[in-house]
């Protein structure tokens, strides 16, 4: 074999072994290439929202809880109260704990506290002269939706009565019409005469009433009655039969007239700077609040004079008197000479007290006329006249038919 034969032979077999080993060996592990970590988003740290803490106004409140007018307020606040989710409501003080009853007003208008009651407008007489209206005697008639709605309208369209109670320092939460005043006395009162020589606790237009008649009147308020009656220091008291029982005057006279003296209106009021810090739709709930505690102090008080006093006659032994349609035609005779005192009185100042005066009997006559769905309809026009919306948040309680005693149930209010 030639040499150059053998070479090849050589070359040949080192190519082929090679091949053999690299064919054999294993393959290098590829080693895979790791996913970029992704960048997480820099979210700022969360600031817990502050909670919500709900509106809450202490209310001064100058009578014992368990009146007729008393447990409707509660029921009527729950109310405002369950509409907000419990957002807004009254914290109320009752019986004088917060303020006595002659300092409230006072107390509201110089913001020791948010809101309470005025019980009585002859309590400030020289603060609200022209507003002694509500409180003059044997006033026309005696249908109380007519006179709350009455006062709804003056108060809205009378100068000079919105002038006197914005001028004041207070914002009205309403102006009712409350049950009648009737005389709760040791001796019976039947006659004109009656009145003669007895010593008699009322105030305001009331007291120059009696006065007419021979009586003494005593300027206490309706808190000190028992007491009075009970060490003789009166003879007799001008008060409201949903509250004899609650104030336990059975106790201390036994003897009722439940012929009609008064329409006396109650004002709930609240300081105006804590009102214009309330959010708008607890303001529009308030502003529309108004007609439906009036409608409801029509259901509470109202309609259960007749039923109280029977419950009183059978169980405290109370003996109840009214008037002859001939005799108390002699009372609304003394009283008109007291409307024309406070005429007189106005009108010095230059009020025309008498226009007003005939305002009121005008549209008094004419309200007394509406059915209680034509009341509260007529109500809902006025709203939004004054106010220019329409009812929204107490629509239904106030147009319709459900009764007071049925949300004081439903609501749990004892």
């Amino acid at each position: 074999m030639s040499k150059r034969r053998w070479l090849y032979l050589v070359v040949a077999a080192v190519c082929l072994f090679s091949l053999i080993v690299v064919g054999c060996a294993k393959p290098a592990p590829i080693t895979p290439t790791q996913p970029a970590t992704p960048t997480q988003p820099t979210t700022p740290p969360t600031t817990p929202s502050p909670e919500v803490k709900p509106v809450v106004l202490n209310w001064a409140d100058p009578s014992a809880y368990g009146t007729g007018r008393t447990v409707m307020q509660a029921t009527w606040g729950k109310l405002l109260e369950e509409k907000t989710k419990g957002k807004f409501r009254f914290e109320w003080y009752w019986a004088q704990s917060l303020a006595k009853a002659l300092d409230i007003y006072d107390g509201v208008k110089g913001g020791l506290y948010p809101a309470g009651i005025n019980a009585v407008f002859t309590y400030h007489p020289k603060t609200w002269p022209i507003y002694q209206l509500v409180e003059l005697p044997i006033l026309f008639g005696t249908n109380g939706m007519a006179h709350g709605l009455v006062r709804y309208e003056m108060y809205h369209t009378v100068p000079e009565l919105k002038a006197e109670i914005e001028g004041s320092g207070i914002r009205p939460l309403w102006h009712s019409a409350y049950e009648p005043t009737c005389f709760m006395s040791k001796v019976p009162i039947e006659k004109w005469e009656d009145l003669k020589g007895l010593r008699i606790g009322t105030k305001g237009p009331l007291a120059e009433w009696v006065k007419l008649g021979g009586a003494v009147p005593m300027g206490i308020t309706t808190y000190e009655y028992y007491e009075a009656l009970q060490k003789g220091t009166v003879d007799a008291v001008t008060g409201y039969p949903t509250t004899f029982g609650a104030f336990k005057l059975t106790e201390v006279a036994k003897y009722a007239n439940k012929s009609p003296l008064q329409v006396y209106c109650t004002m709930g009021i609240i300081n105006p700077d804590v009102y214009k810090k309330l959010p708008a739709e607890f303001q529009q709930l308030l502003d529309e609040a108004w007609i439906l505690y009036q409608k409801w102090t029509y259901e509470a008080q109202w309609e259960m004079v007749d039923s109280e006093l029977e419950r009183l006659h059978k169980e405290n032994g109370l003996t109840v008197l009214e008037c002859t349609p001939e005799e108390y035609a002699r009372w609304r005779e003394q009283a008109q000479l007291v409307w024309e005192k406070y005429i007189t009185g106005l009108e010095a100042q230059g009020v025309d007290a008498r226009g007003i005066l005939n305002t009121y009997e005008s549209l008094y006559k004419k309200y007394a006329n509406y059915t209680p769905k034509q009341i509260y309809e007529r109500y809902a026009e006025l709203y939004k006249k004054f106010y220019g919306r329409d009812l929204t948040y107490l629509r239904e309680e106030i147009l319709g038919d459900k009764k007071y005693l049925e949300y004081k149930e439903m609501l749990g209010i004892k």
